[in-house]
């Protein structure tokens, strides 16, 4: 069934006279219609304003790649279907350009001829199934000319072979009128499009589709983009970036120009942890997107020796961890060591401050970044400044709250705050399902939602979710929040 953000958006062209076609991958174009795939879809290039303008209008946001320079006629759109939780990918170009998974370097010039000639009284304009077939065959042997491309092409050699297939079943079935027009791609001996065929079919050596291929680019030389020297090398630097950046785990889609660090905070068993790693998990299968947790950020390290030293004395103190959060009591071992516990705030103040900022780095390169709760700036505020608030009388312990205020200060603030709620009710039973040893207790909790104080970070835009739901929807509404926010930037 087609997505009604699908269907919303191709109406909208209709109504603005934006003529288009789905160019490729005509197959499988139910599944792309359900949020499986992407839509490939052509236009001309006069009307790139207006397309643009229903896109944002139906709240489509354009992303870029970060291992790749993509021409620049060729450009990455989402939308998110808020009614089945779907991503949806436009893939848009306004020029045929085309090439291999590396590098397109033939603009076929015969735009309006393909768009001119698609099924116009469909939701989704396709091609005649004669300049589709002639546009797979020469796309395919482009990549076959080269020697990384065919590499790329080989891992998607199956489907390509579906679609060819599915192809020259429909136009046996087709009328003879459509194949009596003039060629898509005339420059082009049609026995070549035949012998092309047939090796792709029969599988035959790589050799042998090569040369094909190269026949392919004599014919297509006027549409050349690079020279074939200029080309080569591309490829190759344009492969070596990618094998970095797969490294980095930084080769998805990115936000243009700034991308958005949204905190998750809410109280203990309201399900912050699941939610982050929840919305992390759906933003990175397409966008660049990354996981943090400021509230117990890694040591750095300047901080590592002094941490290992706190853990050395909780194996001391085993039975002295607990720390009544509702009313800030202190343990007895904190309140005779407190120098312990002001250089122990200071270190988790420095080590917070860190994570953000590489958090914001990223942010600024047009990543997600999701924060399992975040610092605060008020004293005694959850995750925020605590040496203070114990009213110190050491001057030494009064420099470290200072100290410590400080870096809590030099915390940028989060883009997006998701408060999360949830009825005592329902935290009881997920406290009971726990696996962890030292369970909140029910008085803890009865303090803990009586008081019921939503945090909030002054300065970022806040949304407010119940986690009472079952995970599904409550994915569903932060999923939305996020895409909301997404749509300002």
């Amino acid at each position: 069934m087609t997505l009604p953000l699908v269907e919303k958006i191709f109406s909208q062209f209709s109504e603005s006279r934006i003529f288009f076609c789905h160019f490729k991958s005509n197959n499988r174009l139910k599944e792309a219609l359900e949020g499986e795939g992407d839509l490939d879809l052509l236009f001309h290039k006069k009307d790139r304003a207006a397309v643009e303008s229903v896109l944002r209008e139906c709240g489509i946001i354009r992303f870029v790649r970060s291992c790749q320079d993509s021409p620049a006629d060729i450009e990455h759109y989402y939308g998110f279907d808020a009614n089945t939780g779907t991503f949806v990918h436009f893939h848009l170009y306004y020029h045929l350009v085309t090439g291999g998974a590396l590098l397109k370097n033939h603009h076929l010039a015969c735009e309006r001829e393909l768009i001119n000639r698609s099924n116009s009284n469909e939701l989704v304009p396709t091609p005649w199934l004669q300049d589709e077939y002639s546009l797979l065959i020469a796309r395919k042997m482009v990549e076959s000319a080269s020697l990384l491309e065919s590499i790329f092409l080989w891992r998607e050699y199956d489907h390509f072979l579906a679609e060819l297939i599915w192809l020259e079943q429909k136009l046996k079935q087709t009328s003879s009128s459509e194949n009596e027009t003039i060629p898509l791609l005339k420059e082009i001996p049609e026995s070549l499009f035949r012998d092309a065929s047939l090796a792709f079919k029969s599988k035959k050596s790589w050799l042998k589709r090569r040369e094909l291929g190269k026949m392919f680019c004599y014919f297509l030389k006027p549409y050349q983009i690079r020279s074939s020297f200029v080309a080569s090398v591309s490829r190759v630097l344009i492969l070596l970036k990618k094998i970095f950046k797969k490294i980095q785990k930084t080769n998805k889609l990115v936000m243009p120009q700034s991308g958005l660090l949204v905190a998750i905070l809410g109280p203990d068993l309201s399900g912050k942890s699941t939610l982050t790693q929840e919305l992390g998990k759906k933003f990175s299968k397409h966008f660049q997107a990354k996981v943090i947790h400021s509230g117990k950020p890694p040591a750095s390290c300047l901080t590592f020796f002094p941490r290992l030293f706190r853990r050395f004395l909780r194996l001391f103190y085993l039975n002295e961890r607990a720390v009544d959060a509702a009313n800030r009591k202190m343990p007895a071992i904190i309140k005779k060591t407190s120098l312990i516990f002001a250089i122990r705030c200071c270190v988790i103040a420095y080590d917070r401050m860190r994570v953000v900022k590489k958090a914001r780095n990223k942010v600024q390169k047009g990543c997600l970044v999701f924060s399992d709760r975040y610092p605060g700036r008020i004293l005694g505020s959850p995750d925020g400044p605590e040496i203070n608030s114990m009213r110190p009388q050491n001057k030494v312990v009064q420099m470290l709250g200072s100290l410590e205020e400080w870096l809590y200060h030099r915390v940028s603030k989060p883009d997006v705050v998701l408060n999360l709620t949830v009825s005592l009710g329902v935290a009881r039973q997920r406290n009971e399902s726990r696996s962890k040893v030292d369970k909140e207790t029910d008085e803890y909790l009865k303090k803990l939602y009586v008081a019921d104080k939503q945090e909030s970070i002054d300065g970022s835009i806040s949304h407010t979710i119940n986690t009472g739901d079952k995970l599904d929807e409550t994915l569903l509404q932060a999923c939305s929040c996020v895409w909301k926010e997404l749509e300002k930037t």
